[in-house]
């Protein structure tokens, strides 16, 4: 790059910070980044920069195809790989994913952050006082790789509460069903044996009538068969329970 060009890009960038962050102005800042992007197509902080502000003003798809396209030209990139991690997160609730994005993002930490500080000098931008606290240190991964975790582990809990209640539920239906039905089974068992006794005592009034013994208890065995039968039905109902 010729050294007009790499003045025009350091200035751009400058216009980007100052419209976006002095006046407000998102639309312009990205206009300025876009215009250094052609001057410089490999400069790793545009692409950050840009993400950052398309995050900020809830264009999340573009804020996407923005780090995609970085991490194509720059797969070391550890800032790149957090703010992938801060979109999945926090606008995808993709927190295993977003974990696993972290967790790069550490490890090339420490080749890449002085890359990074090499970059802003030669673009003059080490003396922009915004740039100081802009990247990432190693205790702000660590920290975000925690929250992950955390998030995790009340989402695993969170599932596993939704799964109880979803048996609770499930067993109480069963429960309320089985007792409707036992509802029914015990009137027709009530209907059943106030049947049989009114048979009963229907045919004991019969008994004086018999001129033998032997007709009595013929009589009688055949007035006992009902109740045993009933006695047999309630067993066979209940035992199965």
């Amino acid at each position: 790059m010729s050294q007009d060009n790499s003045k025009k890009e350091s200035d751009l960038i400058s216009q980007a910070i100052s419209n976006y962050y002095q006046h407000g102005n998102a639309l312009i800042a990205l206009n300025n980044l876009d215009e250094a992007i052609v001057l410089n197509p490999l400069n790793s902080f545009i692409y950050q920069f840009k993400t950052d502000i398309l995050i900020d003003k809830g264009l999340v798809e573009k804020a996407e195809e923005t780090i995609a396209i970085g991490l194509g030209l720059f797969p070391q990139n550890h800032e790149l790989y957090k703010r992938r991690a801060v979109v999945k997160s926090s606008h995808k609730k993709d927190y295993s994913g977003a974990l696993d994005d972290i967790n790069i993002a550490i490890t090339l930490f420490e080749s890449n952050s002085n890359n990074q500080k090499d970059l802003w000098t030669k673009l003059n931008l080490d003396k922009i006082d915004f740039l100081k606290d802009y990247t990432s240190n190693k205790v702000d991964l660590v920290n975000i790789r925690e929250e992950l975790k955390r998030r995790l582990d009340i989402e695993s809990l969170y599932s596993h509460i939704v799964l109880m209640k979803n048996e609770l539920e499930e067993r109480i239906r069963d429960n309320e069903d089985k007792m409707n039905n036992d509802k029914f089974r015990y009137i027709e068992i009530l209907g059943l044996f106030t049947a049989v006794i009114g048979f009963v005592f229907a045919n004991v009034q019969k008994f004086p009538t018999f001129n033998s013994p032997i007709e009595a208890l013929l009589f009688g065995i055949c007035l006992v068969i009902p109740l045993i039968l009933f006695a047999l039905l309630i067993h066979l109902i209940f035992g199965n329970k």
